[in-house]
């Protein structure tokens, strides 16, 4: 057998052992926060509650939304104790039957445009769902992007990512802004654990947990 041969089959031994053997990819949660107020922090929370808006997000993330709004309910009333948390289901309801759905559209569309908190809006909205404390969380779009590594190696970064900012109705101001991001990046070897929703999940828990200044499990 000639040497060419030969070492022909030990790639192809070495291709299918590794196959076989394809290891799971880490997933990674992060988040941080890029603004909080003097004023602001976890202990007012506690004291006085949180109402959580309803989630948003673009068209045809549907499926996602919602598990993702019930896991920032379900991370909320775990890390506020005895507190009392408005869910986003709720907020929705008492914003619809207020008529102020327009009010509500009007507040996150005007900041996004001019940076600027429509005051009357928000203390609107906080007056209806009976809280000082809003907490308005924009879900993006789940993330792919490849990268071809060489010798026919391709690479794959799944990612889902949320924003949040807290508004306090009272002042009419936004007091608290931050991120959390879940990854995972899968190739030829190695494989993802989990679904696009679990990372959905993830993030909304790690997003939560980084309002009330926790650290992602």
């Amino acid at each position: 057998m000639s040497t060419q041969v030969m070492q022909r089959i030990i790639l192809i031994i070495l291709a299918v052992t590794m196959v076989g053997c394809a290891a799971t990819a880490e997933t990674t949660t992060t988040s941080n926060t890029s603004y909080e107020a003097e004023s602001f922090g976890p202990d007012e929370l506690r004291k006085k509650g949180l109402a959580i808006m309803p989630i948003q997000s673009d068209q045809g993330v549907e499926g996602f939304r919602r598990p993702f709004g019930n896991e920032i309910n379900k991370t909320a009333r775990s890390t506020l104790s005895n507190a009392e948390v408005i869910t986003w289901e709720e907020s929705q309801q008492k914003i619809n039957d207020a008529g102020l759905v327009e009010d509500y559209r009007e507040a996150i569309r005007s900041y996004e445009e001019t940076s600027i908190l429509n005051q009357e809006a928000v203390q609107k909205i906080g007056g209806t769902v009976e809280k000082r404390y809003l907490l308005v969380v924009t879900l993006a779009p789940p993330q792919r992007e490849s990268e071809y590594m060489g010798a026919g190696v391709t690479y794959e970064k799944k990612s889902v990512s949320a924003y949040g900012k807290v508004w306090d109705a009272a002042e009419g101001d936004i007091i608290w802004e931050g991120v959390a991001t879940t990854e995972v990046t899968t190739g030829d070897f190695l494989q993802a654990e989990g679904t696009t929703q679990d990372r959905a999940q993830k993030t909304a828990e790690a997003l939560m947990r980084r309002v009330m200044g926790m650290n992602p499990l």
